[in-house]
């Protein structure tokens, strides 16, 4: 049949979470629960190997110093806000200050090019690996709206969760 849009999904967790931020833990349940409610520029595909999840393409310069992304459009946040390069900017600085993996992602500038279109720049060289580490179930570089990054400057606290994935966030009882 078609998929049915609405209604409520409950999930019953073996452990409490830890923070709801995952961009700020590397601790289960956070990748099996949120994994559904952001996604990244990157995900795991097949084999482990990374795939553009909300990048449409991603291409890297002869030098692999410099890395464009460039975004889907009219990809909408659960509050119908369309995503741009400034929200995935703002989402990929946060992480790299607030996440364990993201702390390892050593640019030397992050730009939004234009509306659609994500530059990251590097010291050295950088291949794939990047991709992967965008992309890691353990600590994703998840996208979420700029001012949510704004609101939230420290790790483990988020003012709202809004992501752009197939289920929104409405409430957590422990």
């Amino acid at each position: 049949g078609n998929p049915k849009m609405g209604g409520t999904l409950n999930v019953a967790l073996h452990i409490d979470f830890g923070t709801l931020d995952w961009q700020s833990t590397v601790a289960h349940p956070a990748p099996q629960v949120q994994s559904n409610v952001w996604e990244g520029l990157t995900a795991y595909g097949k084999d482990f190997t990374a795939v553009p999840e909300l990048a449409e393409s991603i291409s890297a310069s002869e030098d692999g110093k410099v890395w464009t992304f460039n975004l889907r459009e009219g990809v909408l946040f659960h509050n119908l806000k369309e995503m741009t390069s400034d929200d995935v900017v703002a989402s990929i600085e946060r992480w790299q200050r607030v996440g364990p993996k993201g702390a390892a992602l050593n640019t030397t500038k992050i730009e939004a090019a234009d509306k659609y279109t994500v530059k990251m720049y590097f010291e050295e060289p950088i291949g794939q690996s990047l991709l992967l580490l965008l992309g890691s179930d353990e600590n994703k570089c998840v996208i979420m709206p700029a001012e949510v990054c704004e609101a939230s400057p420290t790790a483990g606290t988020l003012s709202e969760i809004i992501g752009t994935g197939p289920y929104m966030w409405t409430e957590y009882k422990e």
